[in-house]
């Protein structure tokens, strides 16, 4: 049964119509489906084309995906995935029907006056279906990565609460899927699977980057860290460890899809350890000793010079929040103590974030804010607090004002696309 075939479909027009949007929800009536014989695969294709619609509509949802989103959340192959799209105007699949669904969600602008997105039925709908597919077929990669795409969109559309409970889910998938057990990462088993294991870090390291997200973006509402509770001796390798692991073409096009930035394959693997280490850390203050804080400061301040004038300002905006939570216990002079090395990357990230806010402005409406993730704008919002208290003296920077200026209309441009900012 193919997806363009299994109900009617509206024309775009037909859904702009209808919905300023050009979305769809299920409609309860398709839930009846499940006490009959048909089978989860068919259910989902029926409900894949109700909400997107078209053939055309659903190819156009994937590039949009991977146009934004997945340059800088990348936890999706495109040549594997795009596989899997060809095949399913053949045979339906569950998952990768809940994965497109995933990324269309994860797309699609924040509905306005909805301050916990409670109200989208569109995204009831996704949330529903990735439920009830997890109860019908076995567990898998692309339902980890279903659920990791909800979880992006409810950490940065002001869901906080539904956030923490998707990543607590996430980290359960993963402790299912053997990922908290040593041995899963072994030498041998590398060798064997290089693929799969690169991938399986990869998505491991992002379930780590929404999680800090959900505790850093909404402080007044501090959960603790699901992360942090895989045990004490687990290492899990960063992506480009697999690398070498076999020959180039068996790394099949993640190369392509994630880029060679500075040595690492995927450098938000690094910034996501950072943040965590950090958020970590202040959980427990009688932890972080002077040599330790120091140790962390040293080593996110070397990864953030390293990015920067590279176009991972995710990077650079996760190490900036990172460094600021630091900065309340100690990294920052607040004993007439300079340290001259922390003053300059400071100043040079806030510069880069400067230039970068510029940019955008200068490109006007027409530049996309979907391009930037959630954590840029509140790196951007902690750097202009700093400017503001501390430009003049300690960072020495005459034009504090005009900074401060700039970085507060680009809080305001990108709030519109990710409603964390305003939070």
């Amino acid at each position: 049964m193919s997806v363009a075939s299994t109900s009617p479909a509206s024309s775009p027009s037909q859904d702009t119509a209808k919905n300023p949007r050009g979305w769809g929800t299920v409609s309860p009536g398709l839930f009846m489906a499940l006490d009959t014989v048909e089978d989860i695969h068919s259910f989902t294709s029926r409900c894949l084309s109700e909400v997107l619609g078209s053939r055309d509509n659903i190819e156009h949802v994937v590039a949009r995906y991977f146009a934004t989103t997945n340059t800088w959340f990348a936890i999706v192959d495109r040549v594997e995935f795009e596989a899997l799209l060809k095949n399913i105007w053949i045979a339906p699949s569950a998952e990768t029907s809940v994965l497109l669904l995933g990324m269309s969600l994860v797309t699609r602008l924040p509905q306005n006056n909805n301050l916990n997105g409670m109200t989208d039925s569109v995204y009831l709908s996704v949330k529903t279906m990735l439920n009830v597919v997890k109860t019908k077929v076995c567990l898998s990669i692309p339902l980890m990565q279903a659920e990791l795409l909800i979880v992006m969109y409810e950490a940065s559309h002001g869901m906080h609460q539904q956030a923490y409970m998707s990543v607590g889910s996430c980290c359960q998938l993963s402790r299912a899927l053997g990922w908290w057990d040593q041995n899963f990462w072994s030498g041998q088993r590398r060798a064997g699977m290089p693929i799969n294991l690169q991938l399986c870090s990869a998505l491991w390291w992002a379930t780590v980057y929404v999680d800090c997200l959900v505790q850093a973006g909404y402080q007044d509402h501090a959960y603790p860290l699901h992360t942090s509770a895989i045990p004490q001796d687990l290492t899990v390798p960063f992506p480009e460890s697999f690398r070498h692991a076999g020959t180039n073409e068996a790394l099949g096009s993640w190369d392509v899809t994630l880029g060679d930035v500075s040595g690492a394959m995927w450098p938000e693997a690094y910034s996501a350890y950072y943040l965590s280490s950090v958020l970590q850390r202040l959980a427990d203050p009688a932890s972080l000793s002077n040599a330790d804080r120091d140790h962390l400061s040293h080593m996110i301040m070397n990864h953030t010079i390293s990015m920067l004038g590279s176009d991972r300002a995710s990077v650079v905006g996760t190490n900036f929040i990172a460094l600021m939570r630091l900065s309340q216990h100690g990294i920052l002079p607040n004993t007439g103590l300079v340290d001259t090395r922390s003053v300059d990357t400071i100043r040079s990230v806030i510069e880069s974030m400067f230039t970068s806010a510029l940019n955008i402005e200068q490109c006007g409406p027409n530049f996309c804010a979907s391009l930037v993730a959630p954590c840029a704008p509140i790196a951007a919002y902690h750097a202009a607090n700093m400017l503001m208290s501390l430009g003049e003296n300690w960072l020495q920077d005459k034009d504090w004002l005009r900074k401060v200026e700039c970085l507060k209309r680009y809080t305001i441009f990108v709030g519109q696309r990710w409603k964390i900012v305003g939070k």
